[in-house]
């Protein structure tokens, strides 16, 4: 007999984060859990890789994870002035207006780089 494919959310409590992470049928659980470790570092939480490898490896215990997850930082070639490299735990603001800052660069200079930060990116407002 046929059963029914399950299509519900998986939902993970994570007490230390004081949070729920939710996966969509068909979402990329990697993806999902970047998301989620991105939205938690806004809220001010401090994750440690071995803190994101935990959860990641809670959610593949119960979904099938396709992808690993990739916490390299991710790096924004910037014209004439050089990389700004975005860890997977700093807020995305956080670091631009570091890089900024250290470039000397203009308010609309580094809005343009958090644009095209928060096209690669999860981005939110700042608390």
């Amino acid at each position: 007999t046929c059963r029914a494919l399950d299509t519900s959310p998986f939902s993970l409590d994570v007490p230390d984060l004081n949070s729920t992470l939710t996966i969509e049928f068909g979402e990329e659980p990697s993806e999902a859990v970047k998301t989620f470790l991105r939205r938690a570092v806004y809220d001010g939480y401090s994750i440690t890789v071995d803190v994101a490898q935990t959860i990641m490896n809670a959610v593949c215990a119960n979904v099938a994870c396709r992808q690993p997850l990739d916490l390299k930082p991710v790096e924004l070639p910037v014209a004439q002035v050089g990389t700004l490299v975005l860890p997977f735990n700093v807020v995305p603001q956080v670091a631009v207006r570091a890089f900024g800052n250290q470039h000397r660069l203009s308010a609309h200079a580094m809005q343009q780089i958090l644009n095209g930060v928060c096209g690669i990116v999860f981005c939110q407002a700042e608390k």
